[in-house]
């Protein structure tokens, strides 16, 4: 699905993602903070996306509810 995407932004990867699923950010956030147990804002996720400094592991939550897996592809 995303094999094109090379230059494009994790935000934007993420957002395609959530698209490709029928869910918003708004949703994403508040099944994660149900998850975790915690209280983390959409603004807060938001943020962390345009200034590109999420945590992989934060990438890896995401991926892993959106039922998604992360592969690391050798580029020969």
């Amino acid at each position: 699905m995303l094999e094109n995407t090379k230059k494009m932004s994790i935000r934007d990867r993420i957002k395609i993602l959530l698209m490709s699923r029928g869910i918003s950010m708004r949703q994403l956030v508040k099944k994660l903070n149900e998850k975790k147990g915690i209280s983390h804002s959409h603004t807060n996720l938001s943020r962390k996306l345009i200034k590109n400094t999420i945590k992989f592991s934060e990438v890896e939550e995401i991926a892993e509810f959106l039922d998604y897996e992360i592969i690391f592809k050798d580029k020969k």
